[in-house]
């Protein structure tokens, strides 16, 4: 399984890389049979212009052309990595469930929350 995290106008901090690596690392560990790659992408759209401009892509390949691509922009860096490995997520789980892979839905879905 191969992990990139590549950013393009915008400075990646040793903390933001670890950050990105440990949540990337989540789902790789979840999904380790069925992906391949995940690269991360990360750009500062507007420059030094500020705003919601913080931009996270996030691609996800696996085997028989199993892709997955999201792209998530916040004014923080740390939650556009948050809310894209979110979706990039549920994508990844409609696509397995799509292709018939999943053999029992309850064992790959997050628990639900106790009533009591």
């Amino acid at each position: 399984m191969k992990l990139s995290i590549r950013s393009r106008r915008f400075q990646l901090t040793p903390s933001l890389e670890r950050y990105a690596e440990r949540r990337a690392s989540a789902i790789v560990e979840r999904f380790r049979d069925r992906v391949r790659s995940i690269e991360l992408r990360m750009s500062d759209v507007n420059g030094p212009k500020g705003g919601i401009d913080k931009r996270c892509d996030v691609y996800i390949r696996g085997p028989h052309q199993l892709r997955v691509t999201i792209e998530e922009r916040d004014s923080d860096m740390y939650a556009a990595i948050d809310r894209a490995l979110a979706r990039a997520k549920q994508a990844l789980l409609r696509e397995i469930g799509k292709r018939g892979e999943l053999r029992d839905r309850r064992s790959i879905r997050e628990p639900a929350p106790s009533m009591g």
